[in-house]
């Protein structure tokens, strides 16, 4: 049997891994849980990082401006405003983030979320009634930053074809990150040579002309060459 090596996987901490969440609550999930012994998980509560307590009361994203880009993290109750402290530890936290080969994120949460975050208008000192939706304050910033990595939520991991598609992903991103020569490079391509050609074969003869080398480069321009054309 093959052995893969273990996908870097950053996922959510209230999603199976710890009763985090605003009301001391823990996400279950059928899939993580049956992940979790083939990646090397790296796991975070935004929230509770920036010192928020375990229960707390919810957060919201306000937006100040009609075009919904100007946008605060708010505690309603409170009426603390933290977009400072979430922003300087979302910077720290991507600036200091290891190679990972994709994220499972909490759906819809105004600090980890990625889609359908819901936008509320300010209003005076109150927040008014639902204007939209968008990323929440550390998912946007990682759409932003590994815009070729896999990103998913819990809530759309139900769906057969999109776990398999993470799964593929993840797997061959963590394969991909073993290579480290031209022997490796082409040893790479042709173990995933049917799994390319399933999604693409016009890249996947363009891939495989890269690792057979036929430009007559040095690995390392090579390396260069995929990195600066991540289509190729």
């Amino acid at each position: 049997m093959k052995n893969f090596p273990k996908p870097i996987v950053y996922i959510s901490k209230c999603i199976t891994f710890a009763a985090v969440r605003y009301n001391s609550d823990m996400i279950s999930s059928g899939f993580v849980e049956a992940l979790k012994p083939f990646i090397t998980p790296i796991t975070h509560c935004p929230e509770v990082e920036i010192g928020l307590p375990i229960p707390r009361q919810t957060l919201r994203i306000v937006a100040d401006d009609r075009e919904m880009k100007q946008l605060r993290l708010i505690q309603p109750a409170t009426g603390i405003d933290l977009t400072e402290k979430m922003t300087k530890w979302v910077k720290q936290t991507l600036d200091d983030m290891p190679e990972v080969d994709g994220f499972i994120l909490k759906s819809k949460s105004p600090s980890s979320g990625a889609y359908d975050v819901k936008i509320y208008p300010a209003k005076g000192d109150k927040p008014a009634a639902l204007t939209g939706k968008g990323s929440g304050f550390f998912g946007g910033e990682v759409l932003r930053r590994f815009s070729e990595t896999i990103i998913e939520d819990e809530g759309r991991l139900n769906d057969d074809k999109l776990i398999d598609n993470f799964l593929k992903r993840i797997f061959t991103s963590a394969s991909f990150r073993q290579v480290k020569s031209m022997r490796d490079l082409s040893l790479f391509q042709a173990n995933n040579k049917l799994l390319f050609m399933s999604y693409n074969q016009k890249y996947m003869r363009i891939m495989g002309n890269i690792a057979a080398n036929t430009l007559k480069k040095p690995f390392n321009e090579i390396k260069k060459i995929c990195e600066n054309n991540p289509y190729i």
